[in-house]
């Protein structure tokens, strides 16, 4: 499975520059992002442009995007 994962704001510095092919869910996505924490949580999560949780089970050409929990304009 393929998907695309962009990161957003500050969070771009915790890209690891991977190809996304064997993960099933975001949450396997948030354990292999050094930076990215769940207690307390310090991002948003959307798929295909809508906000989800990271429980959400992942599909075939998926846009998953990570937004920091405070963004300016």
């Amino acid at each position: 499975m393929k998907i695309t994962v962009r990161y957003l704001g500050e969070l771009k510095k915790c890209d690891p520059k991977l190809e996304w092919t064997n993960v099933n869910t975001i949450a396997d996505i948030v354990s292999c992002t050094p930076g990215l924490k769940t207690e307390p949580m310090n991002f948003l999560v959307s798929r295909n442009g809508e906000m989800t949780d990271i429980h959400t089970k992942l599909e075939e050409g998926d846009e998953i995007r990570f937004l920091p929990m405070i963004m300016g304009g």
